[in-house]
């Protein structure tokens, strides 16, 4: 496959609860119409109704046996990816702006993780509630969500780091992450051990810096006084016919990770059709 110079990798394969192709769909399309001669790729085993939108289709293959957050398959990424630079993101994300600063001030880095994010309001999220098994084990706070990468020794070396730790994860859980030891694999955890095993911490992150940052939209993080169960309780997620995202009134100023399936509603699907057209 002929390469590209960058561009944005997405995994998506459909399960029983969710319809994660039409979520990669809806990113990409909020990404094509902020970023309108951004390369999109998408990673799948399942059928693309809607294919005009990715500028890549890479097919994988089923895995019977997989894990149900996938975290095997996503590390795969490096040898899927059909971009020299990739961003890679979930597809339950929303791009509301530009992507261009954030392709400036990735270019420095040969691998990078966001470990800094915000709730809908902007806010700094200063609850760890999820993150306890990160803090506990002194491992590297980071948000598999939205990453970078470059085709480079560097980035090579971390990705069948990854396969490995995969590969044995109970073993290596148990080793780097023993205080409450996550029960699943999943690629924020394996992903702090791999760098944390290959001391590169400081090269794949900058927590001084929130330039590369999402919203969050977990329930016990937004500073809340108390946490509804779900964001979907006390807000709508809409889209305007700018292609602005909001989370009940407030304006969306980045990427949103909404989490929640049913905040991506067929009305918003609509409009950001619609304004793609």
């Amino acid at each position: 496959m002929e390469e590209s110079n960058r561009g944005i990798l997405l995994y998506a394969n459909n399960n029983s609860k969710c319809n994660y192709v039409k979520q990669a769909y809806a990113l990409a399309l909020s990404i094509k119409i902020k970023n309108a001669n951004e390369k999109v790729a998408l990673l799948t085993s399942g059928d693309v109704e809607h294919d005009s939108v990715f500028d890549h289709i890479i097919k994988v293959p089923v895995n019977s046996n997989i894990s149900h957050l996938h975290a095997e398959s996503r590390a795969n990424m490096y040898q899927l990816s059909p971009f020299n630079e990739t961003i890679v993101m979930d597809v339950d994300m929303l791009v509301t702006h530009s992507l261009e600063q954030y392709w400036n001030y990735l270019k420095r880095y040969s691998l990078f993780f966001t470990t800094n994010v915000k709730t809908f309001r902007g806010e700094n999220i200063n609850d760890t509630v999820y993150r306890k098994t990160f803090i506990e084990n002194n491992l590297p706070n980071v948000y598999n969500a939205f990453y970078y990468f470059k085709k480079d020794r560097i980035a090579y070396d971390f990705f069948n780091l990854q396969q490995t730790i995969l590969a044995d994860w109970k073993e290596y859980y148990r080793k780097f992450a023993p205080k409450r030891t996550q029960k699943w694999p999943s690629m924020d955890v394996t992903s702090a051990i791999a760098l944390k095993i290959m001391g590169i911490e400081d090269q794949t992150t900058d927590k001084k810096n929130d330039t590369i940052t999402f919203v969050h939209l977990k329930t016990r993080i937004q500073n809340f006084l108390k946490s509804p169960n779900s964001i979907a309780e006390m807000f709508n997620q809409t889209i305007d016919l700018k292609g602005n995202v909001f989370i009940g009134n407030f304006r969306q100023a980045n990427i949103v990770h909404y989490v929640e399936d049913n905040l991506l509603t067929d009305r918003n699907i609509k409009v950001l059709e619609e304004l793609y057209a």
